[in-house]
């Protein structure tokens, strides 16, 4: 087994939970904004500050959207780990 390609996917799979957290707080804080309820970070401003003029609809689908296919990535590097004879516990 390679151990060059282990370290390669544990360091791929190790970013995108972090990217995922990332999109839930932003979508958390959309729904807030929705509700009407002060948000810090989602007020229709993105991170450059540039004011969103998408509806906040718009935005939470983009958001799930991307969230999906983070967590589709996940699922495709696991299972081309576990294809090549790689255990769960050795990419963590």
């Amino acid at each position: 087994m390679n151990t060059r390609y282990v370290r390669s996917v544990g360091k791929q799979l190790d970013k995108l939970p972090g990217q995922i957290a990332d999109i839930d707080k932003q979508l958390n804080d959309l729904k807030n904004f929705s509700e009407g309820q002060p948000s810090t970070s989602a007020s229709g401003f993105k991170l450059n500050k540039s004011y969103e003029r998408e509806p906040i609809e718009v935005q939470m689908r983009a958001l799930q959207d991307n969230k999906k296919d983070l967590e589709a990535k996940i699922d495709a590097r696991l299972d081309e780990a576990r294809k090549k004879g790689v255990e769960f516990s050795q990419l963590r």
